[in-house]
């Protein structure tokens, strides 16, 4: 009988950590296998670290079931606590699942009121289990064990989720190294920079007063400037195959660690790869590449490229992750901050370190900034965990400025910054507007700095920026050799696209 009564109770607790864990469970099941796409290392990893999460939470609440059983004066009192904690973890898990995002919710309450309506949400639970304690409490065991089926549907899933995931072998990726310097004689260095939803209304267009960008000013001035010009697509998903390609797509779909799927006008379908791109032309052209760029696994999908280094978008959840998942506190929004400023920093040093030694070839840079999360503060100019809403991506704004700032700095240090091809831009706008509520979905900032290049030019047309391959292989073919060159270009390129 007490063996008995021990496997119903660890089957009581593992059936309210089964619930306590909503939140991460609805993020992985049903198994996706182009989630794989954005990880740094295979999903057997979250798998088992979601089982066992909620095996080590099954084990804590077990434990305190044990403890309840021996203070029978504080037994209904602790069981009232585990089950205010499992409705409330329960329901936060399914607001998540369900996309509404405490960004949102704090939009429409604001700090105080989102704290306000969730301490009600638990004071209410804990009445409603008080008044029907006779319900909640007594017989508890055959109760909560009524949901216990639920678990078939997450372990059952995971276990089959196990025997589908990538192997860890698929995650290997091309080294970084070091590339020897190389001078080309006539050669013309490219650095193509995005910055990841740039948007030109907060940067160039309607820019806030107490905003300074320097840097961006000053190329500006020695570039020319598109005040019309717009991305194919409205997400980094298809954008960035769009600008690598100089395509536009009509979808563009992850299928697994290391392979995406471009779908394009016509129907016809094709794998991201390297000869697609401006990569291949560039190495046809006999160019030494470089890729640095977060969100896609550059360095899975791009093997033939000299140097290549990516930055995950996502974390790999390991136990820790999942458990501190659970809790919406600062400390939540710690860890993936953490994350974007790691990858931030490791991005740029690593940019840094081998712009000191680049003397001709291709750089593409895909930046994580002003994307969020939000890691910087410009009054301090310090990296930080950001929560402002409202400032917070004018803040990371002031921190692409500040990127860009360095990797001048180091160009012109090397002596490569006049002869260089630079060309500035993002993949999309910006798509949710905290700041002043405007979106504007049709413009994308677009500097182009050719070599020599000292006077400002700007171009007033429309112009998609999916043709900037294009002007990439003009300059570089010298068949543009001049802003007023590239300008009357961009202009006919408008016109024939209308």
């Amino acid at each position: 009988m007490r063996i008995k009564n021990t496997l119903r109770d660890f089957l009581v607790s593992l059936t309210l950590a089964n619930l306590i864990m909503m939140k991460v469970w609805l993020s992985i099941l049903p198994f996706k296998a182009y989630q794989a796409f954005f990880l740094e290392h295979s999903q057997g990893v979250v798998y088992v670290a979601t089982l066992m999460s909620t095996l080590i939470i099954s084990v804590a609440l077990w434990s305190i079931m044990s403890i309840a059983t021996r203070w029978q004066k504080f037994e209904k009192g602790i069981w009232l606590c585990i089950y205010v904690t499992t409705i409330v973890f329960c329901l936060n898990g399914i607001r998540a699942g369900n996309n509404y995002s405490l960004e949102l919710i704090y939009s429409i309450l604001g700090m105080w009121g989102t704290v306000i309506v969730g301490l009600l949400l638990v004071v209410g639970a804990g009445y409603l289990i008080s008044r029907y304690r006779h319900v909640f409490v007594q017989k508890y065991s055959s109760r909560v064990l009524i949901l216990s089926p639920f678990l078939v549907f997450t372990f059952g899933q995971s276990l089959l989720a196990l025997s589908k995931v990538e192997p860890e072998s698929a995650f290997s990726t091309h080294a970084y190294k070091n590339l020897q310097p190389v001078e080309r004689p006539n050669a013309i260095p490219v650095v193509w920079i995005i910055f990841d939803e740039l948007d030109y209304r907060i940067a160039f267009g309607h820019r806030p007063k107490n905003l300074l960008l320097p840097e961006l000013d000053k190329l500006q001035q020695t570039s020319l400037s598109a005040s019309k010009a717009y991305s194919p697509g409205g997400v980094t998903i298809i954008s960035i195959p769009e600008l690598l390609t100089g395509k536009v797509l009509k979808s563009s779909t992850p299928l697994s660690a290391n392979r995406i799927e471009l779908i394009g006008l016509d129907g016809k379908a094709s794998n991201f790869l390297t000869d697609e791109t401006i990569i291949g032309d560039l190495q046809k052209r006999g160019e030494k590449t470089a890729i640095f760029g977060w969100y896609f696994p550059y360095n899975r999908l791009f093997a033939s490229v000299d140097v290549i280094k990516s930055y995950p978008y996502e974390l790999t959840k390991t136990i820790f992750n999942q458990l501190s998942n659970l809790i919406e506190s600062r400390f939540t929004f710690l860890l993936s901050n953490s994350h974007h400023i790691s990858i931030t920093k490791s991005m740029q040093n690593d940019v840094i370190h081998f712009l000191q030694t680049f003397k001709s070839g291709f750089v593409f840079l895909h930046y994580p900034v002003p994307h969020a999360d939000y890691i910087y503060n410009r009054n301090t100019k310090t990296y930080c965990l950001n929560l402002n809403l409202k400032e917070g991506y004018i803040d990371n704004v002031a921190l692409t400025d500040r990127l860009l700032g360095e990797v001048r700095a180091t160009m012109e240090q090397t002596g490569t910054w006049d002869k260089s091809l630079l060309i500035v831009s993002a993949d999309h706008h910006w798509r949710r507007n905290t700041y002043d509520g405007v979106t504007d979905t049709f413009h994308v900032p677009l500097l182009v700095k050719l070599p020599g290049q000292k006077d400002s030019l700007s171009a007033s047309d429309k112009f998609q920026t999916v043709n900037t391959k294009e002007i990439i292989l003009n300059i570089i073919d010298g068949r543009i050799n001049t802003p007023k060159e590239l300008k009357q270009w961009m202009q006919n390129k408008s016109l024939a696209a209308d």
